[in-house]
């Protein structure tokens, strides 16, 4: 259940991010009108938005999935009042969250901190509803893939700081041959967004295996006729 909690409270102690070029959000929630079947909360950045398809594919008649990617680093001081609005928006029965890749504009103490202040806000916005880290994607570039390693490092620690599940999508994306998975520096070919998602959908579905037993299904998603890239389809 939603607690009424100050999102103010929660803000990064310091923050010295600038703005990228591009700053974006993108926001899904399907099967929206659905407030009685699980439902998975992915938070992430545009490697989240790249799988989203292919995860809510890999969940139909299961879970439906909402999807939250931005180009923001938790370190942005307006990162947990737009996350404040997404925990609002729907009925989450498991959250999974990413934030590393953009952090390598931020300075790394500053990024640790405000990472943990976000979990410290999930945890006192949605107490009973469980998290799962996600370990970054790994970029082509050398420096870069080392760094986003490192970041990956302390995630692994906070994770078992705090008893929490981390989910590890570098290490298979790591072990793919980058000429063949990675289409730019950081996003992927459709077979590696496919991968991501078939681990995505068994740690979700391992998590939430009891909901998904007493849930009176199967689950059916509806489509729109008015996506903003198109018509989406029913599954």
């Amino acid at each position: 259940m939603e607690k009424q909690v100050d999102y103010r409270d929660f803000l990064p102690e310091n923050s010295t991010r600038k703005r990228e070029d591009v700053e974006w959000v993108q926001f899904y929630s399907f099967n929206s009108p659905d407030t009685g079947s699980p439902r998975v909360l992915s938070i992430g950045d545009s490697i989240c938005c790249q799988y989203k398809d292919f995860l809510r594919e890999e969940l139909a008649g299961k879970v439906n999935l909402t999807s939250w990617g931005t180009s923001k680093c938790v370190t942005d001081p307006s990162f947990v009042e737009e996350l404040d609005h997404i925990l609002s928006f729907d009925r989450y029965d498991l959250i999974l969250f990413n934030n590393g890749i953009h952090a390598l504009t931020s300075r790394r103490e500053e990024w640790e901190k405000a990472y943990e202040r976000t979990l410290d806000f999930l945890a006192a916005k949605l107490p009973e509803v469980p998290v799962s880290l996600l370990l970054s994607t790994p970029p082509a570039d050398e420096e870069k893939f080392f760094r986003i390693r490192e970041l990956n490092e302390f995630v692994l620690l906070v994770g078992e700081r705090r008893n929490l599940p981390v989910v590890d999508l570098f290490t298979p994306m790591a072990g793919q041959d980058r000429k063949k998975a990675l289409v730019d520096d950081y996003h992927f070919a459709d077979f590696a967004k496919r991968m991501q998602a078939e681990i995505l959908a068994k740690h979700i579905t391992g998590r939430l295996a009891e909901k998904i037993a007493l849930h009176k299904g199967p689950l059916k998603q509806a489509g729109s006729d008015m996506g903003p890239m198109g018509k989406i389809r029913s599954l």
